[in-house]
């Protein structure tokens, strides 16, 4: 069941040491989340569930883009 809650997206141009937010939203009752954000330079993307009073935090598995 996905619970609904804040979504950040993460960049990381380090390969996954240091993230920093570049975008924030929120879900609804389904889980879905829709950001956008242009990639201006080649790193790791990931999105982060922030958590809840009944649920810790979780990332997602980081995505690599390659900007051209």
């Amino acid at each position: 069941m996905a619970r609904p809650g804040a979504r950040r997206a993460g960049e990381s141009a380090d390969g996954g040491t240091t993230w920093s937010v570049v975008a924030t939203g929120l879900t609804g009752s389904t889980g879905s989340v829709s950001l956008k954000r242009a990639a201006w330079n080649d790193g790791s993307w990931r999105l982060v569930y922030g958590g809840s009073t009944t649920s810790t935090w979780a990332p997602s598995p980081a995505d690599y883009v390659d900007v051209r």
